[in-house]
């Protein structure tokens, strides 16, 4: 059973663990491989650690082993320039071995509940335009096409595409 919870300090090290792997298998391509090669375990766990007071930091586990994790705001976040904008996922990872069972979805349904009983309206999602795993996920769960812009990554710019969920 996949129990949906808030990350703990013990966690972060999985859950760096997690995006590291991700972004080595799911970015492969799409992104530098330099960068990907570059990534830096100690640095990841310094960023989640500091995450854990900025929003809401969910983990999701299975038998006492956490396999995904989703970082929201209850603002606007990254997305300043979009007033309609009231709420969004910064961050929405599951571990490669994993994906494609029901955990994204899970996560994201938990979401979107707990944004609804905050009385938020819309929800935004980024992510690589090249990455079209999560762009087909993204729209099964019902989002729809919001807005694209360009992201630095180490001074490469990568197209982004934003997903709106009305709430």
């Amino acid at each position: 059973m996949i129990i949906i919870r808030n990350v703990e300090k013990e966690d972060i090290e999985r859950v760096a663990d997690i995006n590291i792997n991700c972004w080595k298998n799911c970015y492969k391509g799409i992104i530098d491989q330099e960068v990907l090669d570059s990534i830096d375990k100690t640095e990841r766990i310094a960023n989640m650690s500091r995450s854990m007071d900025n929003g809401i930091f969910i983990v999701s586990e299975e038998d006492s082993n956490v396999k995904g994790f989703c970082r929201y705001v209850t603002n606007n976040g990254y997305s300043s320039n979009y007033e309609d904008v009231d709420c969004e996922v910064c961050a929405i990872y599951v571990d490669v071995e994993y994906q494609r069972n029901g955990i994204g979805t899970k996560m994201l349904q938990y979401v979107l509940e707990d944004l609804k009983q905050k009385n938020k309206k819309k929800l935004i999602i980024w992510c690589l335009k090249a990455n079209e795993t999560a762009r087909m996920f993204y729209t099964k769960m019902g989002g729809q096409v919001y807005a694209e812009r360009k992201f630095d990554i180490r001074g490469k710019e990568y197209d982004e595409i934003a997903y709106e969920y009305d709430i």
